[in-house]
């Protein structure tokens, strides 16, 4: 019977089995201070949890080793709304159908960096993002442009690297979360009319190094469109290992 989850630790096993592929959820379940709830299908045996964060519509992550625990929770949400799922494996996908009414898909590629694989040059002098560069980085980066709360708490709570010429910002990078075992990149951007000249190779080889020498593993998304990046990552020497997407719809 699906209820709140009172102990986040009893689902710490679970989650552990594979837990580079179950990275998102473990930080949402484990290190996320947003209004959420957290729901297991069995506190005492789970086979799957469930976190949803209050937004508008509400964000869900979900993860299951067991076909009925996954569609227990997902039949606990409200039917007639719309839910936004985030990271969610594919495998989950033909599970999540019989459920939900999809209104969009966009899928990705997770990256993980295997040991000893980092390949690339760091040639240009690299400092870190400062708070004073919350605003600008908020209002240019294509991919969440305005996302001024998550930019500035990655900004002071997360690893960063910038590049700069003359003062002026002209490319950085930075982490959506961090585990005790995996950092997630994925704010890598360059402005236009500086691109082709090796920034963003200094850039995400910089601060994939500095994840390294915290022990951690880095760990990204790359839509599956998207092959510039996807030939990049390649190139740095990331392996795919899995195919996730970002879903919304709803709720039957």
């Amino acid at each position: 019977m699906v209820s709140l989850l009172t102990d986040p630790s009893k689902v710490g096993p679970l989650l552990d089995a594979e837990y580079e592929l179950n990275a998102m959820v473990i930080d949402r379940v484990f290190s996320r201070g947003e209004d959420k709830q957290i729901l297991t299908d069995n506190e005492k045996n789970p086979h799957g949890v469930m976190v949803i964060i209050e937004d508008d519509p509400k964000h869900v992550c979900i993860y299951a080793d067991d076909e009925d625990a996954f569609l227990d929770l997902l039949r606990s949400l409200e039917s007639g709304k719309k839910y936004q799922f985030s990271g969610l494996r594919d495998i989950f996908f033909p599970l999540l159908e019989k459920e939900f009414e999809i209104a969009e898909i966009n899928p990705c590629w997770m990256f993980v960096l295997p040991e000893g694989g980092l390949r690339g040059e760091v040639r240009h002098e690299i400092t870190s993002l400062k708070e004073e560069d919350v605003e600008f980085v908020a209002e240019n980066w294509e991919h969440f442009s305005g996302a001024y709360e998550h930019v500035r708490d990655r900004i002071l709570n997360g690893d960063t690297v910038a590049f700069r010429a003359e003062g002026e910002l002209i490319g950085w990078d930075a982490t959506h979360f961090e585990t005790d075992k995996v950092i997630m990149l994925g704010f890598l951007f360059v402005m236009e009319g500086y691109r082709k000249q090796g920034i963003a190779i200094s850039l995400c080889v910089s601060l994939t190094r500095r994840i390294l020498e915290k022990g951690k593993i880095p760990i990204f998304y790359v839509m599956k469109d998207n092959e510039p990046s996807i030939k990049f990552s390649l190139k740095l020497g990331f392996e795919i290992v899995d195919s996730h997407s970002w879903v919304s719809g709803v709720k039957r």
